[in-house]
């Protein structure tokens, strides 16, 4: 992965996703956050990714954030 590489950060806890962007920022990624699953699934139609971060226990579906990655392999199959 190169440095213009586009990263989706989803996490419900602001303190995690804040500190991956900053941190992936500062390395010079591309990074995007949401806060719940449906911020998520918006970004992943709106843009290509190239890595999706995201907690599995999202509070939003009962599934979290397997939900969202099944939906970024419908969506965008090269995202990893």
């Amino acid at each position: 992965m190169n440095k213009e590489s586009r990263i989706l950060v989803v996490d419900d806890e602001p303190t995690i996703t804040d500190g991956l962007r900053l941190l992936l920022g500062s390395e010079g990624y591309k990074v995007e956050t949401a806060s719940n699953l449906n911020t998520g699934i918006n970004a992943v139609k709106r843009h290509n990714f190239d890595l999706v971060l995201t907690d599995l226990h999202l509070p939003d579906d009962d599934h979290g954030g397997l939900s969202l990655l099944r939906n970024v392999k419908e969506v965008s199959p090269e995202t990893k």
